[in-house]
């Protein structure tokens, strides 16, 4: 009887299971860092197009701010105008003519709607904690927050605006003088009243809004250079 005998494999010295080790330590070396390479580009570019989207409401902001500190600066001098009909004899019906105008534009108001579409789906996608650069993420922030400072602005000049109309439909009637001349007359207390909220809303306006969109547009204009540079985006 014939016996066959099996081939003995051919048993690795050390340098070869060294070598095949060292080959896939670097195969998942080169794999790891292969997709960290994929992340961080994805991540570059998320970035860069979050930041266009923040650059498009910045310069949609920069805008808003320089229209709407020139109508500010239109507003304060109608109210400076209607302010000195304060000591005039309004019961004339001539007088009140003069009035009414500085009264419409006084009375006509906008104020500041930042944008923050790009903010927000950061916020919301947590997109923050992928920008590197910390004086980025510290500078949108406080651009975005000093607008809260604009908020409680526009909320204290709206509750004078709101007694002023008040006070202007209880007090006028403008297509009737003769009407608005006797209402005045009779009721001195109101037109004091009427010309003294005035006053304390232009205050507002002049001395802390107007100022302080100013100080919003100055912010909007370093955060734009600031983003542009950073990314090179124009």
């Amino acid at each position: 009887m014939e016996v066959h005998h099996h081939p003995h494999a051919e048993k690795k010295n050390l340098k070869e299971y060294l070598l095949e080790g060292l080959m896939i330590f670097l195969a998942v070396t080169l794999g790891f860092f292969a997709e960290n390479l994929r992340e961080n580009i994805g991540n570059r570019e998320t970035v860069r197009k979050n930041m266009e989207t923040i650059l498009s409401n910045l310069k949609s902001d920069n805008a808003n701010l320089h229209n709407l500190i020139e109508f500010n600066n239109s507003r304060i001098k109608a109210l400076d105008s209607l302010d000195r009909f304060r000591y005039q004899n309004l019961t004339d019906t001539s007088v009140l003519k003069k009035v009414l105008p500085h009264i419409n534009s006084a009375l006509t108001f906008d104020f500041f709607r930042i944008s923050k579409v790009g903010v927000d789906q950061m916020k919301s996608s947590n997109g923050f904690r992928l920008i590197k650069q910390q004086n980025v993420v510290d500078s949108i922030f406080a651009y975005y927050d000093f607008n809260s400072v604009l908020d409680e602005n526009s909320d204290y000049i709206n509750y004078f605006q709101r007694q002023v109309f008040n006070l202007y439909h209880k007090l006028f009637e403008p297509n009737n003088l003769i009407e608005t001349s006797s209402i005045l007359m009779r009721d001195r207390g109101s037109v004091i009243e009427f010309f003294n909220t005035i006053a304390t809303m232009n205050v507002g306006l002049n001395k802390f809004y107007r100022n302080h969109l100013g100080l919003q547009l100055e912010n909007s204009i370093r955060l734009i250079n600031l983003l542009e540079q950073t990314y090179n985006i124009k």
